[in-house]
This record gives C-alpha cells, structure tokens and sequence, in this order.
C-alpha cells in the first residue's frame, strides 16, 4: 500500500507542476537547432543548403539561420523556444518547409532534412505546391508522411505510432483494445514495417502469433523522426505483404553532449538517454519503460492487467565520410494473467497465463558509393517466444508454446542516372527457424464441428529469398513521374515456392497545385510459418495475391493544406480457406489474441475491396492544425462454398476528425471524434447454442448481422514550460469522453447460457509528464 502511495503522490505532483509552471515562467527561454541536410535519393551531403527558422503567421524569418557545411550538417543557436517551421532551399533541388519543429531549453532539436531533386529547366519550370507533404517518388498514391511532433500530440493515441497511423485514410480499427491496423479490409498481418531500413515483423507488446499488431506499441516516439504510411499503390521495394507500408526513421542522437528525459505515466515509467560516440560526429540514444499497474492493481479494482517492459536503442558511428554504420534495437517483455471468475457477468471460469518476449537487432551499413550511388546493407535478426496456457475449473483445455526466429540480410541501393532518372535495387535473404509445441483438448467449435485433440510438436527451418528492380522517370520538368518495376519472392517452405509482383505508377501535374495520381500492381503475401505447421498439407499453400488499382487527385489549395481523393480497388485469390468450414476465410483473422490456422487450409477464398476515400489535412504554420478523413468501402470474402459475404473488417463509412489549436507557446489542446459503421458478424444459433451450453453459431447467417455504429471523442490538452537547462511536457488524454457504449463483440456466456456483449473501452482518463535536461 506504501508503494501505491507514493506512485501516487509523485504522478500529482508532476502533473500539477507541469500544469503550474507555464503561468509562472516568465523569462524568454532559447534552444537550439541542429542536423542534417542530405539528398533524398542518393543521401548525399548538401553543401550551402540555407536554413531559416520561420515563426508566427505568414513567411516572416526569425534572424536566426545558417548554411550546411561540407559535410551537410548545420546549426542554429538562440531560437526563442516553441513551435516553429524551417525553410530550406539549396540549389537544384526543391523548395522544403519543415513543420512541428518543437525547441526546448533542455535540448537541441535534432534534423536530418532530405530534399528532393528539381531537374526543370528553366523554360519549363512546374513549381509545384507539395513543399509542406513530403514523401518518396515510388509513393505516388496513398502515402503520407507522419513527424514525430504529430504523432506524440495526437489525442486518442498516448504516443502510440501505429494508433496514430489508423487516423490516415484507408486505415479501420479492430478494437480500442489493439493497435492493429485494417487497411482497405486486409488483416493485420498484411502490413510491412521497417525502421531504418530493417525489417521489423511487429513493433508491439502482446503479438498474436502469425499477425502483426497488438495492444501496447514498444516504439519510444521520442526515437521517430518520421513515418511514411502507404495504404496501398506502394513500389517494389516492399515485398511479402498485400497491404499497407510503415516506414518508420529514427533520428539520431545528441552528437555533442550527454542529454536525457524522464516520464511517469499513469500505464508506466521510463528513460531515454543520449549522447556522442564520436565527437560532432555520431551518436547513441537508449530508452527504458517498464509498466507499473501491477502495483496498483487493487486501487483499479481491475482483476488482469498487462506487465510489460522494453527497450529501443540506435547508436551510429562513422569510419569515414563515405561509410557509417548505424545498430538498431528493439525489445519487450510480456506478461498477464486472467483469472477465471465465478461472477455472473464473467463469460467464463478460463484462467489463462500469457507470457512472452522479443528482440530485434540489426547492423546497417550505409556507404555512399559515389556522387550519385547510395548502398544500405543491413544483417538483424529478430526472435518472439509465445506461451499462452488455458485452464478451466482444473482442466488444461489449450496450451501454446512457440519460438520464431530469423535471420535477415537486405541490401538496396539508390543510382541516379541523369537528373530526372533513377534505377534502384536490391535483393533480400531471410532464415527462418521455428519451434511449436500445441496442445488443444477435444472439443466442438462455434461452427459445430467437434474435433479430437490436438498435440503436436513441430520443428523447422527454412529460408525466403527476394529481390527487386524499379525505375523512375521525370518527363516535361517536374510535370510528369512515372516508377516502373517488379519484384521476385520465393520461399522454400511452399511447394508453390515463386511469385512475381509487377508494379507500375505515375503522376502528373494539371497545375502547379493540382495533381493526378494512379496506380497498379500485383502484391504476394506467404502463409506464416504457423500455419504451415499446423498441418504438413499446408505446405501446398500458395502466396496470397492481391491487385491494386488506385487512382486520385492531389490538390493543394494553400501552402498548408493538402486535399486528397481517391478510388481503389483490390481483387485479392489464392487466399488460405478453412476445409473444416467452407465459410472461414483467412482474409478476416488476425485482429485478435493467440495463433489462428492450425487446421489443414487450402487457398481457396477470394474477394474483394472497393472503396472511395476523402482526406484533407492542415499543417501547423499558424495556431491551428488538424485532418479531416471519411471513407466508403465494401468488403468482400469467400470461402471454400463461394459465397461471397461481407469482410469481417467492412465497416462501410469510417469518419475522422482531428483538430488542435495551440493557446499559447506552453498551452495546447486537440481533439478527435471517430465514426465507423457497425462491424459485421455472425449471430448465435441460441437453440442450438442452448442444448449444446456453448456458444454455436448460426451459419445461415454468417456476417449476416452488424453491430451498432461505433464512435468516440477523445480531447487532450497539452502543456510545456522550459527553464534553464530543464523542460517539461505534460498532457491529459480523455479517451471516449462521453463514455460511448461500443460494443466489441458477442460472447456465449457459459454461466447464464446465453448470448452476451462485450464492449469496449468506457471512459479512460490517461496522462504523463516528460521531464528533459
């Protein structure tokens, strides 16, 4: 109870300070800005490219600037603290406007700025209005660029990027209980992710097995410099997923000297700490957080709560100008445990222990080649353990203990040809390594078929090789870009080992702020090893293929302001079907805890996305931002009886609003209301529900019936004060404020022998306190 006590007492005292301070800090406080300015394609070092600092309505320079030295870096001292935008221009290449440039008192705010060729000439210069939206050439269609600063203020999502993330168009919510992200009706599992050029296969604490999201990001924002989200239409850079993309930069550390933060949150505690490994030149940066509701547990009154914690790390070090090598990692531990309750609103007696761990390490060496020739090659290596055991009233009815393991070697490279040509590459190695040990007692599922138990132990170890090319042509000055390229998988784990990904996409400029985009390829997905396990037919699997078509216009109708529309299309075959249930497709699993597929499968299903999206975001350059997002789609799944039914992910209408207004340079407060179309499902057979004392469900009926219509407003306020050598940013995040009712899903209770809904997340106050110095 001491400890409560005290946990308690600091958290108040943080929180009322850092509310406090601001009203009482009078002096004008300065800090510091400091970086990097490198060519986005061949991240070569621009020499003389000019920095301003830019503060307040309009394009008024503060005096405060400079130029990039030889080796393309820069400084700016004595910058009033607050928000502010930089403006950079260097010759031959385009115009750059960096917003949600945060400077504190504390620390320097470190940059690495990437700017893009311009090959007009200048009989045909298109100057065109995108200096605010940055993002690659191969991102012609639904991409969108992320900055640290947006993400850690975004109401609703406590620093989480990839709750962020589900924000952008394209992008549904499973459940407020995870941060797995649905793009255009793919499962979680569909989506890549990588962070400075490493492959990361999940990012969160509490991973199901074979998918890709979770409830708790193990992502320390305070590590982000970026992140470019692609929801579909992506190059062929990205291989082995079918829907989304999330590439992620982490910025560097201080160079110069010892730096670090402190933050106490009502979910845990944490440290980041930074630093030079070779003076002015590269650097490491260190975070820890471990979760603390375990100690609190009986003032919750709750009777499960996660205990976790991990840790991130990037170090850099460079052996010459040419050469630098940069060491990505990335851990977590995980544990809960359920206890199984007599209580009649509690669905069932399951006492369930999950448990489990992660790491991921990579080495990146980045060399610049030449003046016009960037090579990235990375080794890592990334290992999950999952142990999930499932007891009822004595009786052991599920048990899973698996290990996944591999080893990755990547290497990309970026050559400009000529001004407007660029010819990209590279080719990609993976060993796998995976044990599972699976115990399921004999049982009848909700589809009504009984089955016997399941034990098996299974060992195996395979490899997946890929590799890529991919071409980019400007035509017409900056008016016309056309990308063109293909890519190669295999895995030696499938008896259908290959498949070719075709892609293509272009862009063309009507007017300087007026843009057509489209795209088109063919995208592969391999089973998980999971599923090839489960079962050694599996292994006749083929690669899950879907095609996109996406087309739209980009319209920028002020400097700030970005307007999107667009169209899309996914025709997705070959997808792994249930021959225990010809109505199951794999296609809408995945959003869930625990391993799904460990049944003989056979790619039988089909379907299919179409959909319209409307997005129109406001950058920060005066007070106020924010996005406005609605998108309409339908889902549509088959199994092996070739009936096509709504997805489990067609929620039809999703509507998104954010707004944030900033008070004052220590006071701001933003807001997000969300509305998604009632998810489908399948209704219970209640009499034979009711003969058989569990749950079957009618399949007559299957994702026949929908949920009520979910939404909910989230409101924060943030507040920072900077002194002498200390800053402090605080928030309160007031997630479903007006304690909307949503229900998550329906539940056969064992108890009462009857149908129950499970709702999700009620009103939940959040809050933090980061302390710089």
């Amino acid at each position: 109870m001491k400890r409560i006590h005290f946990i308690v007492r600091i958290l108040f005292v943080l929180i009322f300070t850092a509310f406090t301070a601001p009203f009482a800090a009078t002096a004008q406080e300065q800090g510091t800005i400091e970086g990097s300015v490198i060519d986005r394609q061949t991240k070569q070092e621009i020499i003389g490219a000019k920095i301003q600092v830019i503060t307040g309505r309009g394009d008024t320079a503060l005096s405060q600037g400079a130029l990039s030295d030889a080796q393309g870096n820069f400084r700016i001292e004595n910058v009033p603290v607050g928000t502010h935008r930089l403006k950079i221009t260097a010759t031959d290449y385009k115009l750059f406007i960096k917003t949600d440039v945060a400077v504190s008192s504390a620390q320097s705010t470190k940059l690495s700025l990437e700017l893009k060729s311009d090959i007009a000439t200048a009989s045909e210069v298109v100057v065109t209005a995108d200096y605010l939206f940055a993002k690659s050439e191969d991102a012609k269609v639904s991409s969108n660029m992320l900055s640290r600063e947006e993400i850690r203020r975004a109401p609703g999502s406590v620093e989480d990027v990839s709750r962020m993330v589900q924000s952008l168009p394209g992008v549904a919510v499973a459940s407020d209980a995870r941060n797995d992200l649905i793009v255009r009706g793919g499962a979680p599992s569909e989506n890549f992710t990588m962070i400075d050029g490493i492959e990361i296969p999940n990012i969160n604490h509490f991973g199901s097995q074979g998918a890709g999201g979770g409830p708790i990001g193990m992502i320390n924002s305070d590590f982000i410099e970026d992140v470019t989200f692609s929801a579909g239409g992506f190059g062929a850079r990205y291989g082995d997923r079918l829907s989304g993309v999330m590439d992620i930069r982490y910025r560097e550390g201080d160079r110069n000297r010892i730096a670090g933060k402190f933050d106490l949150g009502l979910a845990g505690a944490g440290f980041v700490i930074e630093g030079p490994v070779q003076q002015g030149k590269s650097s490491f940066i260190v975070s820890a957080r471990k979760s603390y509701l375990d100690l609190i547990v009986g003032a919750t009154g709750l009777t499960a709560v996660p205990n976790y914690s991990n840790f991130n790390v990037k170090a850099t070090y460079e052996i010459s100008p040419e050469h630098r090598l940069s060491f990505i990692g990335l851990g977590g531990v995980d544990d809960i445990f359920i206890k199984g309750d007599q209580a009649e609103d509690e669905t069932s007696n399951d006492r369930i222990r999950n448990n489990g761990w992660q790491g991921i390490a990579g080495l990146s060496h980045k060399w610049l080649a030449g003046k016009q020739t960037y090579i990235q090659t990375s080794l890592s290596g990334d290992v999950y353990r999952y142990f999930t055991d499932v007891n009822n009233a004595g009786v052991q009815t599920y048990i899973n203990s698996s290990y996944e393991g591999e080893a990755v070697m990547r290497s990309d490279f970026s050559h400009r040809l000529s001004p407007s040509d660029e010819l990209q590459g590279g080719v990609n190695a993976r060993y796998i390594r995976n044990s599972n040990d699976v115990y399921i007692k004999s049982d009848t599922n909700e589809y009504g078929k009984t089955f016997g138990d399941i034990n098996y132990s299974a060992t195996a170890a395979t490899y997946k090789l890929g590799g890529y090319v991919q071409y980019s042509k400007q035509f017409f000055g900056n008016r016309l870009g056309v990308t063109g390229g293909a890519r190669v998988d295999y895995f030696e784990f499938l008896n259908n080992s290959t498949a070719v990904s075709p892609r293509l996409s272009a862009s063309y400029a009507l007017q300087s702020n007026l843009k057509v985009n489209a795209a088109w390829g063919l995208y592969h997905q391999a089973p998980p090893m999971v599923w090839l396990m489960a079962d050694s037919r599996n292994r006749d699997l083929k690669y899950a293929e879907t095609q996109h078509l996406v087309g739209g216009i980009e319209y920028y109708p002020f400097e700030d302001v970005k307007v999107t529309l667009e169209v899309f299309s996914k025709d997705t075959r070959d997808y792994a079907a249930s021959l225990r249930d010809s109505s199951v497709s794999y296609a809408n699993v995945g959003a869930d805890f625990g391993a799904s597929g460990l049944e003989h499968l056979t790619s039988g299903s089909t379907g299919y996305a179409r959909g319209v999206e409307f997005f129109v975001q406001k950058k920060f350059t005066t007070r106020f931002y924010g996005q406005v997002n609605y998108s309409y789609s339908q889902i549509r799944f088959a199994g092996l009886d070739g009936v096509l039914r709504a997805g489990s992910y067609d929620y039809q209408n999703i509507f998104t609003v954010i707004a944030g207004y900033k008070i004052t340079d220590a006071i701001e407060v933003s807001g997000k209301w969300r509305f998604v179309g009632g998810r489908p499902y399948t209704p219970y057979d209640v009499a034979l529900s009711g003969a058989a004392g569990q749950g079957i469900l009618d399949l007559s009926q299957v994702n026949g019936a929908r949920f009520s219509d979910y939404h909910r407003l989230d409101v924060r306020a943030d507040f920072r004060f900077n002194f002498a050598g200390l800053a402090v940013v605080s928030y309160i995040d007031l997630q479903n404020t007006y304690n909307r009712q949503n229900i998550e899903r329906l539940s056969w209770n064992e108890k009462t022998n009857r149908p129950q809904e499970l709702y999700q997340w009620s009103f939940l106050p959040a809050g933090g306190v980061k302390v710089e110095f």
